[in-house]
């Protein structure tokens, strides 16, 4: 059996993907596996994925259009034969041997279902600017009994793939399914382990589906996903979208622009700056004491 399958879904973010596919293909073991959903790319990069297959650096290439982002990675999931499924955007940097630590605390603790862990976050309207979003206060509050549940993103997930007949796949009616599917687990009472570090740096660009949502819509769908999983501890996705549009006002005050990224300009700024931000997440790593915990 494999150890990690590295999950990753595209559609239509070439240059984007295939930089953060490279990075991956070196960062892979022999004892990992690579699935990767192609869900309506253009025949260019559907070819190169081909190649990438023939030549073994991919393990699996499911090559077909999908409804909805969470349908792509549902696919995805139910490909993959690894101990433990990662989840790897394509727009996202990661820290793979925090990775690896996660996987080998999931083995040394056959109870737990799920890691956890901080998160590096960068807004491309902004950038370079770093900050560190920690979901370690809403973990003890949970853990303690003072919430029936939280929320966690999905960049900085490992999960147990024996476990997910309890956890499930993402809900396809959902945009926000990092939201629904935390607050799903943790009603359910899943065993999270939580890491210290930081094994993700989420890239943050109004190409995003999220940053695609206007904000009646957003609000709308986080308040309907809160009444229903009884979520009453945690303001962070709110919170969180307000922040990006008050720096993203500022910066357009400061070089007197409306701000408006584009998918083009998101490619550029993630495809030229893809070391400094590998370096800042290890530096992070590396520069402080971590654990883990549950």
């Amino acid at each position: 059996m494999k150890e990690i399958s590295y999950v990753m879904c595209t559609k239509d973010r070439g240059a984007i993907f295939r930089s953060s596919l490279k990075h991956l293909i070196q960062a892979k073991r022999p004892v990992d596996e690579v699935v990767i959903v192609n869900g309506g790319s253009d025949t260019a990069t559907q070819a190169w994925l081909k190649d990438k297959l023939g030549c073994g650096l991919i393990d699996t290439l499911i090559a077909e259009k999908d409804r909805n982002q969470a349908h792509g990675w549902n696919r995805g999931y139910l490909q993959a034969r690894g101990q433990f499924i990662k989840k790897i955007t394509d727009d996202d940097v990661f820290d793979y041997s925090t990775i690896r630590e996660c996987a080998a605390f999931l083995r040394a603790n056959p109870d737990v279902d799920l890691t956890i862990s901080n998160e590096l976050f960068t807004d491309l309207t902004i950038f370079p600017n770093f900050n560190t979003h920690s979901f370690e206060t809403a973990f003890r509050l949970w853990k303690e009994g003072h919430s029936k549940s939280f929320f966690f993103p999905d960049p900085p997930l490992l999960i147990r793939r024996a476990s997910l007949p309890l956890l499930g796949l993402f809900a396809t009616g959902i945009k926000l399914i990092d939201y629904e599917w935390s607050l799903r687990v943790t009603n359910l009472g899943a065993r999270i382990g939580y890491f210290t570090g930081c094994n993700s740096m989420t890239v943050w660009h109004k190409a995003t589906v999220t940053g695609r949502m206007s904000d009646q819509e957003y609000y709308d769908e986080y308040r309907r996903l809160d009444r229903f999983y009884r979520n009453t501890a945690n303001p962070f996705m709110i919170w969180r979208r307000k922040l990006i549009k008050a720096r993203s006002r500022l910066r357009g005050l400061l070089i007197r622009r409306a701000h408006q990224t584009t998918t083009e300009e998101a490619t550029s700024l993630t495809t030229a700056h893809p070391e400094c931000m590998r370096s800042k997440l290890a530096d992070y790593n590396r520069k402080r004491k971590t654990e883990f915990y549950y």
